[in-house]
């Protein structure tokens, strides 16, 4: 029965106001509980499910302390924002949303896709073509935890919404399971649902109708980056010359041996021509 319990606490319509739940919980008898804190056994409870363990205790919610947590689903969420809140993400005078490229598409360019532990899935930086990604996992509870979260950030009035900015952010840059292979294959999503089509479409289907603010959009800054990398044709001849003659050893022998005869027979001509 737990994972039908845990399915309709994950759900925004079943949720109970934290201060209710304090108030049940301080009626149950000590003796069975120990000195467990209702906000430790919340965390024993969900982290299977929602990978919250993965959040380092310095970002836990201490027992006794107003959190201004609302119920399980902010609870939930309370682990993938950010402390504290930034404040350089406003874009004033900015009112079109910049899609950023495609996975496919920025490898082509020559971009290097490189995972990170950091747990904050927003948190993705870009620098000398190295796109960091934090790594995170895809199952079968995904669906039902994220739009449960980006419903709740799309009811609410969140002054950043993290969870809706990053799955929209990942919807535009996985379009096809292509790129969802690359991803995997850099090991920045760890998939356990099986083919890559269902991971991509899955991205897409979560993503659907997801408001946000582009004023306030984290990756706005970050996507207009990568459009600019990939529009420069260099990046994209560069990346197509690595990958066509030089990612394996015996490439990089055979085009050196091509260029090295190609040079000698240019002498020869050269030489034939003076000769005469």
């Amino acid at each position: 029965m737990i994972d039908d319990v845990m399915h309709d606490v994950m759900l925004i319509e079943n949720q109970i106001p934290f201060f209710v739940l304090e108030g049940l919980y301080d009626l149950v008898d000590s003796s069975s509980i120990g000195n467990l804190k209702l906000v430790e056994l919340m965390h024993e409870f969900l982290k299977c499910y929602s990978k919250i363990d993965a959040f380092g205790a310095d970002h836990a919610l201490v027992p006794g302390v107003d959190h201004g947590v609302h119920h399980f689903v902010d609870f939930i969420r309370y682990y993938y924002v950010p402390p504290p809140p930034r404040r350089d993400v406003y874009h004033e005078g900015v009112y079109e949303i910049s899609i950023p490229p495609s996975v496919t598409m920025l490898d082509d360019a020559g971009v290097k896709f490189v995972r990170t532990s950091k747990t904050f899935l927003h948190d993705i930086q870009f620098d000398n073509r190295r796109l960091v990604i934090p790594n995170f996992t895809v199952d079968d509870w995904t669906e039902t935890l994220c739009k449960n979260l980006l419903v709740f950030e799309q009811c609410h009035d969140h002054h950043m919404r993290y969870i809706s900015q990053f799955i929209v952010f990942m919807g535009c840059m996985i379009r096809t399971s292509k790129d969802a292979d690359l991803l995997t294959e850099q090991e920045i999503i760890y998939s356990l649902l099986g083919i890559n089509d269902e991971l991509s479409a899955l991205i897409k289907r979560i993503g659907q109708g997801v408001y946000i603010d582009v004023q306030t959009d984290y990756h706005l800054r970050l996507s207009e980056n990568l459009n600019a990398y990939c529009k420069v044709p260099w990046h994209k001849w560069k990346a197509n010359l690595k990958r066509d003659y030089f990612n394996t050893p015996w490439k990089l022998a055979s085009t050196i041996a091509a260029i090295i005869l190609l040079v000698l027979t240019l002498i020869q001509t050269i030489c034939s021509i003076l000769s005469v």
